[in-house]
Formats: C-alpha cells, sequence, structure tokens
C-alpha cells in the first residue's frame, strides 16, 4: 500500500489509521502519524546596511534582498516590521514579478524627517514570511551629514540701481554653492516696501516702478535653502540713483565722437572688434575713437583705416 498527497499539505502532526481486511473476515488495523514541516525561508544577505545624505528628497532603492524557500508551492511576502527611530520613509517593495524578490526603499521627500544630529542610524526590522513561518534581520541606515549652502561675499558698499530701471531689470546676482549639488532656493527681505525679488537662480530684480524713490536706500537681506538648512541673512544695500551706469554714457559719446568726425558707429564698432578692444576701453584711454584708430594702426598694421591721418 502507498500513501499518496493530492494536494500541497499544511505543516502540522497527522495521524492515519489503516485497516486491512481478507476474504474471510479477519481484519487488521494500524495507525501512522505523520508530521509535516514547513522549511521557513531563508534571507541569505542581511544583516547589512547602507549610508544615505540626510538631505535626500527623492525615492531610492537602497538594498535588494536574497530570500528563497525551499517549499515550492510557498509564497514568500517581506516588509519592515519595525524602524527605530520610527518613521515611515522606508518600505520594501517586490521589485520582480517573475521571482520573489523584494527591495528596500527611501521615500521621497524623507528629508523633513531624516536628521543626522537626532538620529545618526536608523534599524530597519526587516521580515520575510511564506505565511507560515516569518524569518526577521536588521538592515541599517547611516546619515551622512548634510552641509549648508554657501553664500558668495556681497559687496561692502552699495549698489547703484538706476530709478529708471523697468520691473524684471536685473540688479545683483546673488552666488551661492553646496557641495552636496542640492537644488537652492532663494529669498529676500529688506526695508519698507521692497521694490525687488528674487528669481529661481539667484538674480535681485526690479518688482514695480521705482518712480520717487531716487537716493533711497534698501537693506536686503538674503536667505539660501537647500531642503534642510537656511542660511542667511547676508546682507547688501542697494541705492536707488537718477544716474544712469558710466558704461551707457562713456559708449554713447564715443559713438558721437564718431559720427563728428565721419565714422559711422557700426564701423568703428567694427574695427575695435577685429582689434580685440572695446569702444569703452579705447575711449577712456585716449579719448576718441579716431586717435585710437591712428595709434592701433601704427602698432599693427592689420587694420588700416580708409580715414587720413
Amino acid at each position: 500500500m502507498e500513501l499518496q498527497t493530492t494536494s500541497a499539505l499544511t505543516s502540522g502532526a497527522f495521524q492515519f489509521t489503516f485497516t486491512a481486511t481478507d476474504h474471510c473476515g479477519n481484519a487488521a488495523t494500524h495507525t501512522l502519524d505523520l508530521t509535516v514541516h514547513n522549511p521557513p525561508p531563508v534571507i541569505h544577505n542581511l544583516p547589512a546596511g547602507s549610508s544615505i545624505n540626510e538631505n535626500s528628497k527623492t525615492e531610492s532603492q537602497l538594498y535588494t534582498i536574497n530570500v528563497t524557500d525551499d517549499s515550492a508551492n510557498d509564497a514568500i511576502t517581506c516588509y519592515i516590521q519595525k524602524t527605530t527611530p520610527q518613521m515611515a520613509d522606508f518600505y520594501i517593495r517586490r521589485t520582480s514579478l517573475d521571482t520573489y524578490e523584494y527591495s528596500i526603499y527611501l521615500g521621497s521627500n524623507a528629508n523633513t524627517h531624516l536628521d543626522y544630529d537626532t538620529a545618526p542610524s536608523i534599524d530597519l526590522n526587516t521580515c520575510c514570511t511564506d505565511a507560515k513561518v516569518s524569518v526577521c534581520s536588521n538592515y541599517t541606515v547611516t546619515l551622512i551629514k548634510n552641509h549648508p549652502p554657501v553664500i558668495s561675499s556681497l559687496p561692502a558698499t552699495a549698489v547703484d540701481v538706476y530709478i529708471g530701471s523697468v520691473e524684471g531689470t536685473p540688479v545683483y546676482t546673488v552666488v551661492a554653492t553646496d557641495s552636496e549639488s542640492d537644488s537652492m532656493t532663494y529669498e529676500i527681505t529688506c526695508n519698507n516696501s521692497c521694490p525687488f525679488k528674487v528669481s529661481e537662480n539667484g538674480e535681485i530684480l526690479v518688482n514695480g516702478s521705482l518712480s520717487g524713490l531716487n537716493g533711497t536706500d534698501y537693506n536686503v537681506s538674503i536667505f539660501v535653502f537647500d531642503g534642510k538648512n537656511n542660511v542667511g541673512p547676508e546682507n547688501m544695500t542697494l541705492s536707488i540713483s537718477g544716474t544712469e551706469p558710466a558704461t551707457t554714457t562713456t559708449t554713447t559719446a564715443a559713438s558721437v565722437q564718431a559720427a563728428s568726425d565721419g565714422v559711422d558707429s557700426n564701423t568703428l564698432s567694427a574695427i575695435y572688434t577685429v582689434a580685440g578692444i572695446s569702444a569703452v576701453t579705447c575711449c577712456s584711454v585716449i579719448g576718441v575713437g579716431l586717435l585710437a584708430l591712428k595709434i592701433y594702426r601704427n602698432v599693427n598694421r592689420q587694420i588700416k583705416p580708409s580715414i587720413g591721418d
């Protein structure tokens, strides 16, 4: 006689009673005790751990669990039973539909809860079960302290802002760096009704009309935030003036002088470009465009203006 199974057995103890009867009516009875053992899942690569920056903002896969079960019909499920300290930013998800492969993930915006100063490491009690037996082990996440952004030195003297500047005109660019290349956001505040704003890349822009504000100084406080550390205030002064920038006046004077000597401004600009000398620089050094042409011709014969000496 042979005892066979018709379906998968559950674990536990079972008793079978067999009776045999011959043609004369004689009978014999035998009892069989059967114990079914369930091999539990086996986690092959825990305990383990990894390091992450405390300012991690995006979902990321930290580790793949290598788990097997010798029972061919058992379905394995893995999960995080407990985190120490407690937080919901870590979870386990199945990463392959073909096999029972699970991975540990860090959730997005975890930086709002991760804090190196209060909890430099997090223990994840990680378990896998076949619905009969659970096995657990530890996965440890070590935090790397985030470094705050650094704002480059701001001008010690006031930065002049022309009163005729229209809305959106850039007046100064704040330069900040972050050693972890974190994305940064900028914020400014200033005294009174502030006629300035800051863009996402650190440009301070005119925000509205500056009419009637000639001679007004604004003390601007600058802050930079990398998602974990807020740096500031760093301070500078913006001074509204009725005088246009000197470069505009100088360039215009050069054009006027050139026109009065019979050289159109486009020709003068082209000659300066070839010579590698800006119009503002030439006019500042020698006064007028024609004199610059004469001196440059004597030094470098590659430029030969048709204007007589």
